[in-house]
């Protein structure tokens, strides 16, 4: 009997794109693109310790996806009903004026608007991050990977028929938003903004972080950069773009004990070997 390959599986470019750590680089902008709307910002504002642990969230969300893509059906499944446990314990009302919501405007973890949002930033910042530090997809390899992204999106309740059918609608519906009022970023996002680019490590003091806030910045769509007050100077932008030059040059050479996210090499050698 044969490994339980899961909802994705070797064979599918997921599998291919997911494994590279060099992704984790995009999770401080994923975050930002979600909190970026009010309502999902309000959120995680009243239901989480953001302030004291920015990155709960984004830690939840990575070891989700990865269970999803990389756990036999059985342990994706059980991710995704993690994720959807919380979310259906989390609403409440917006507590100030951002873009088109007036403060007091209700919010819904479950708001299938806002799940594809959210699930939206996750599938454009994997294909921006891959795109610059790895290789450019091409529009068959794009169109491939976004049909596979589908999978979790159900998983995680975004119902069907709001889901961009295609590429092409994915970017018009992606461009759009940005482009929209429905994306906005008040005084209290600025401040969620902030534990994100300057979280507290030990030894570090937080001037020290501007390099990332700048690859960060770098990797934002312009309109969001600038709501987030975000701005990039001459040596802000090198430092980006040397970032992307000098991680596709080692990557090629790079053990996969290093390049690889754990997850992925483990999923590969259970199915390897026919274990369930």
């Amino acid at each position: 009997m044969g490994a339980d390959q899961g909802f994705y599986g070797p064979s599918t470019l997921t599998w291919q794109l997911t494994r590279e750590r060099v992704l984790l680089v995009g999770g401080p902008r994923a975050l930002l693109l979600q909190l970026a709307h009010p309502l999902v910002a309000a959120g995680v504002t009243e239901y989480s310790n953001f302030a004291s642990d920015p990155f709960t969230r984004l830690r939840r969300t990575l070891d989700a996806t990865l269970a999803m893509v990389y756990g036999t059906k059985a342990q994706a499944q059980a991710a995704a009903a993690k994720i959807n446990s919380v979310h259906d314990h989390v609403h409440g009302t917006l507590p100030e004026t951002a873009g088109r919501f007036p403060a007091g405007t209700p919010y819904d973890a479950t708001d299938p608007e806002l799940l594809l949002w959210v699930h939206a930033t996750l599938v454009d910042t994997t294909f921006e991050v891959f795109g610059r530090y790895v290789r450019r997809l091409t529009p068959d390899e794009l169109e491939q990977a976004y049909e596979e992204s589908k999978i979790a999106a159900k998983l995680l309740r975004v119902p069907e028929e709001i889901l961009p059918p295609d590429m092409k609608s994915f970017r018009t519906y992606f461009d759009g938003m940005i482009s929209s009022d429905a994306i906005a970023v008040a005084p209290f996002q600025r401040a969620l903004a902030k534990d994100i680019l300057y979280p507290s490590i030990r030894f570090v003091p937080k001037p020290a972080l501007w390099p990332t806030v700048a690859v960060t910045a770098s990797l934002l769509p312009p309109k969001v950069r600038k709501a987030y007050g975000l701005g990039q100077n001459f040596v802000e932008r090198q430092i980006a773009g040397w970032s992307h030059r000098l991680v596709r040059a080692i990557l090629p050479v790079a053990p996969g004990v290093i390049r690889d996210m754990p997850q992925a090499r483990r999923a590969e050698i259970r199915v390897r070997e026919g274990r369930v």
